[in-house]
């Protein structure tokens, strides 16, 4: 799991054991020297609770309808993005209160949101071919 701390750090967590526990992990700035970096484990559990209460079976679900079937396409890898972009308006849209209430931003989200709604395409694409 990938997260993007800023533009120019990202965070590799190797285990589920660091995640939870806060370890330090390294990570690699551009001077090619190793930094620790402390995980905020409380804000990455909310990221994750976020996700999953709203990227659902059934919003999943409705962005195909509303990207394809509604306008006579049909599903394919290449129309991701449009796929994701439909995703994220709808919960943008939709969840912003809740967003705020669990003191996150758009932006602790919209990653873990796309990548997310980019594997469940993935897998509906494999389903449905």
């Amino acid at each position: 799991m990938m997260l993007r701390i800023n533009n120019d750090i990202e965070i590799e967590l190797i285990s589920n054991y660091e995640a939870q526990t806060g370890v330090l992990n390294f990570v690699r700035g551009s001077s090619k020297v190793k930094t620790p970096v402390e995980i905020d484990v409380e804000k990455m559990n909310s990221v994750n609770e976020f996700v999953d209460y709203c990227v659902t079976e059934n919003r999943l679900n409705q962005g195909i309808e509303q990207v394809f079937t509604c306008n006579n396409l049909r599903p394919d890898i290449k129309n991701t993005g449009d796929f994701i972009k439909w995703i994220s308006k709808d919960i943008l849209k939709e969840e912003t209160d809740t967003l705020v209430k669990s003191d996150l931003i758009w932006k602790d989200v919209s990653g873990v949101i796309a990548k997310k709604a980019s594997q469940w395409f993935k897998e509906y694409l494999d389903s449905n071919l």
